[in-house]
C-alpha cells in the first residue's frame, strides 16, 4: 500500500498573497520556488537547503519554470514580457526581455515536452516559435479562443494516450468550471472542452490522471468520486468508483496525481478541526494512507516533486514525502470507515477489562473497520492507563499493527520484559518514517534496555526474523550515540550484541558446511577426509611427446 511519511516545512512564506508558485527544477529532488513577485529560490527538498537564488526588480506574474529542451529558466514579467537565463547567472537585473502583444497566463514544460506558452485568451503555442515572432501574434481561428467571460485558473501539461495536451481549467461569471484540452501539436489532437457540472451538486475537487489510460477524476459535494475516460467515451461525470468519507466534501479540496495508479486528496477533516492528506488508489478509489494536518487551508495549492507532495499551508511551504507500493485488496477492507474517537465527553466508551477490550475490537471488526484505525482507538487509551493486561488482550486480537504503535509499545514495555518480548516478535516495516519515530520516542537508555533483551533473545534456540529487524533498527537510529559514548553500560550492551551476532554468523558457517555433507548423504555418497597435501615429496607426470 501507499504511505505518507512525516510532513515537514520547506520554507516560510513572508507574504502569502505575494507567493507565486512552485515548479520542477533541472536537478532531481529540487524545486523552483517563486517565493514572491521578485524572489526565486531553488530548494533541495531532502534537506531543505537553498541551492541558489535570484532576485529581480521587475514583477513576476507566473512561476519561473525550467525548460529541459533549451536548458534555460524562463520567467514572465508583468504578464506580457518573457526573459530567459542560465543556471550560473547571478543577477537578473540586466536580462533582455521579449515583449508580447497578447497577455500571458503561464509557461508550461516537462522533461518530454519543450516549453509551451499559454496566453490568457486560451491560445497555446511553442515558446521557441513565439519568441521569434513576438511582435506578430499567431494566426488562430475563433474556436481556438476562450469566450470573453472565461478566465484561466490553472494550466497543466498532460499526456493522453501518448498525445500531449495543455489542460486549461477555467471559470466563468456564473461559477461554472470548464476543462479545455488543447493539443500541443494541432495535427495530432483535437481541441475539446468539458463543463464540470452535475445537477444538484457542487464540484469539490478534480484532476486528470494522465498516462496510457487517462481519466478525469471528479469529487462532488455528496461524497461521490467519479472517473471519466479521456478522450470522453461516456457521458459526464462517468463511472462511480467510490464514496469518499475521509474528508468533509462540503469544503474546498484539492486532488493531485501521484504516479499511474494513485492520487492524493487534501481536504477538511470530518467532524473535527484540521485537515487530512489522503492517498487513494485509482482502481478502487479507497484511502491507502492518510496524514492529519493541524490546520485546514481552503486555498491550499499542491505540486509534486518526485516522491514528495509540496503544498502551501498557512504561512509555510510544506513537504509531505510519500511511498507508492503495490495495492493489496485485503489491506483495503474497511479502510473507508473512519473511527472518530473512542471517547464521548471525555468518558471512554471502551471497557478496559480484558473481556471488554476483546469485545470492543471484535465489534469494530464486525462493523468493517480496518485494524490500523482500531489501533488508533485502542492503544492510546491503554498506554495512558498503563493497562498491561489490556495491551496483551489487544495484541491477541489485532494482527496488523502500524509501526508508530509498535515503537510506543516497545518504549512502554521496557518495564515489563514479558510484554516487551512479545512486542519484539511483531513485524515492522522499518522505513525512514519508523527510524524518525524511534529517534523521537526511544531515548538511548530505553534503546539499551531493548538491545539487552534482544541480545538475550538472540541467544535462544528459536530466533524470529523480527528480532533481527528490531536490532538493526535500534543500531541504525542510535549508532552515533553508541559510537561516541564512553559509558560502560553502552559499551557492554553493544559488545554483548556483537558477540551474539558473531555466534550466529559462526553457526551459519557451520550449517553451510553441514548442508554440503547432508546433500552427499542424500545422493547415497560417503565423503572421505582426503589429506589436502600429499605425503610424497615428488610428483610423477606422464607426457606423450609423439
Amino acid at each position: 500500500m501507499a504511505k505518507i511519511l512525516a510532513p515537514y516545512a520547506l520554507c516560510p512564506l513572508a507574504e502569502r498573497k505575494r507567493f507565486v508558485g512552485v515548479s520542477p527544477d533541472s536537478e532531481s529532488g529540487c524545486v523552483i520556488v517563486t517565493l514572491a513577485r521578485n524572489i526565486i529560490i531553488r530548494y533541495r527538498v531532502s534537506n531543505q537547503k537553498q541551492v541558489s537564488s535570484w532576485s529581480t526588480k521587475a514583477m513576476l506574474s507566473a512561476p519561473v519554470i525550467y525548460d529541459h529542451a533549451s536548458k534555460l529558466y524562463y520567467g514572465i514579467f508583468n504578464s506580457d514580457e518573457v526573459s530567459s537565463w542560465e543556471e550560473h547567472v547571478v543577477s537578473l537585473g540586466k536580462l533582455s526581455k521579449t515583449k508580447f502583444i497578447w497577455l500571458i497566463h503561464s509557461i508550461v514544460s516537462s522533461e518530454d515536452v519543450a516549453a509551451v506558452i499559454v496566453y490568457q485568451n486560451g491560445v497555446i503555442s511553442p515558446l521557441k516559435t513565439d519568441l521569434a515572432h513576438s511582435k506578430s501574434p499567431p494566426e488562430v481561428k475563433d474556436d481556438q479562443l476562450l469566450p470573453p467571460e472565461e478566465n484561466i485558473k490553472d494550466a497543466r501539461l498532460v499526456s493522453l494516450a501518448s498525445v500531449h495536451y495543455v489542460a486549461l481549467y477555467t471559470a466563468n461569471e456564473v461559477g461554472e468550471t470548464i476543462l479545455h484540452l488543447v493539443p500541443v501539436d494541432q495535427d495530432r489532437g483535437t481541441r475539446s472542452f468539458i463543463k464540470l457540472n452535475r445537477a444538484g451538486f457542487k464540484l469539490t475537487a478534480f484532476t486528470i490522471l494522465d498516462g496510457d489510460s487517462p481519466v478525469l477524476i471528479t469529487l462532488w459535494s455528496d461524497g461521490k468520486l467519479f472517473s471519466l475516460s479521456l478522450p470522453m467515451r461516456y457521458s459526464f461525470p462517468g463511472k462511480l468508483i467510490s464514496v469518499v468519507s475521509c474528508i468533509d466534501v462540503n469544503h474546498p479540496a484539492v486532488i493531485l496525481q501521484l504516479g499511474q495508479e494513485h492520487f492524493v486528496l487534501y481536504g477538511a477533516a470530518p467532524n473535527s478541526e484540521g485537515a487530512y492528506l489522503v492517498i487513494l488508489g485509482r482502481q478502487f478509489g479507497l484511502p491507502e494512507s492518510k496524514a492529519k494536518m493541524k490546520v485546514y487551508d481552503d486555498e491550499c495549492r499542491m505540486w509534486t516533486c518526485r516522491n514528495n507532495v509540496v503544498m502551501v499551508l498557512g504561512g509555510h511551504l510544506v513537504v509531505a514525502p510519500f511511498r507508492l507500493d503495490t495495492v493489496k485488496l485485503a489491506s483495503l477492507i474497511g479502510v473507508d470507515k473512519a473511527l472518530d474517537t473512542n471517547k464521548e465527553n471525555g468518558v471512554s466508551i471502551m471497557d478496559n477489562s480484558v473481556e471488554g477490550i476483546t469485545s470492543f475490537i471484535t465489534q469494530m471488526k464486525e462493523e468493517g473497520h480496518i485494524e490500523h484505525f482500531i489501533c488508533d482507538a485502542v492503544f492510546e487509551e491503554l498506554l495512558e492507563s498503563k493497562n498491561i493486561e489490556g495491551l496483551n488482550a489487544a495484541l491477541d486480537n489485532i494482527a496488523d499493527i502500524p509501526d508508530k504503535w509498535l515503537v510506543q509499545l516497545a518504549n512502554f514495555a521496557a518495564v515489563d520484559e514479558k510484554l516487551l518480548r512479545r512486542v519484539l516478535k511483531l513485524p515492522l516495516s522499518g522505513d525512514a518514517s519508523t527510524q524518525t519515530l524511534v529517534r523521537q520516542k526511544l531515548m538511548l537508555t530505553s534503546a539499551l534496555k531493548l538491545i539487552s533483551v534482544i541480545t538475550g533473545m538472540l541467544k535462544e534456540d528459536d530466533v524470529d526474523k523480527c528480532i533481527i529487524d528490531w536490532a538493526c533498527l535500534l543500531c541504525d537510529t542510535h549508532y552515533l550515540q553508541c559510537l561516541l559514548s564512553k559509558d560502560d553500560q553502552v559499551i557492554s550492551a553493544t559488545r554483548d550484541l556483537h558477540d551474539a551476532v558473531e555466534e550466529h554468523i559462526e553457526s551459519m558457517v557451520t550449517y553451510r558446511s553441514l548442508l554440503a555433507e547432508i546433500n552427499y548423504f542424500k545422493r547415497g555418497k560417503v565423503t572421505s577426509n582426503t589429506p589436502s597435501v600429499s605425503s610424497h615429496s615428488y610428483v610423477v607426470e606422464k607426457i606423450k611427446l609423439y
